[in-house]
């Protein structure tokens, strides 16, 4: 099984919760940062260089838009927001995913399954090199 680290980036305390729970059921996640500003979480994707980065768009600091455009390291991203005015927007980055706040289980299961494709064909393809 292929182990993933992740970063949840989000200012809303609530819903941080309860993705930390949700992702709880995925064993091959580990969560192994919290950020709650854009600032923040370029420091902490810089310096853990997780596998994935769940990130909120709307938070203080940095958006997760510019959050996207610093970072050096390129996590596989899921975006969450509450604001549908951004799903156009967001099929101009490199986000994987694409999460309506609140989050629900059928939302985070098919991120995961998402994810554990990419993970799939992306070793693939480095053992086929």
């Amino acid at each position: 099984m292929v182990h993933i680290r992740a970063v949840l980036a989000d200012d809303d305390e609530p819903a941080l919760k309860q993705l930390q729970r949700q992702l709880l059921s995925f064993e091959e996640v580990s969560v192994v940062g919290v950020a709650r500003d854009g600032a923040e979480t370029v420091e902490q994707v810089e310096s853990l260089k997780p596998d994935l980065l769940f990130l909120d768009i709307e938070m203080p600091k940095l958006t997760g838009f510019e959050v996207m455009k610093r970072l050096q390291h390129k996590p596989l991203i899921v975006v969450i927001t509450a604001h549908d005015r951004y799903w156009q927007m967001l099929t101009e980055t490199d986000a994987l995913y694409f999460m309506a706040k609140p989050v629900d289980a059928t939302q985070l299961g098919r991120a995961m399954d998402r994810i554990r494709n990419v993970v799939r064909v992306a070793g693939r393809i480095g053992r086929e090199s």
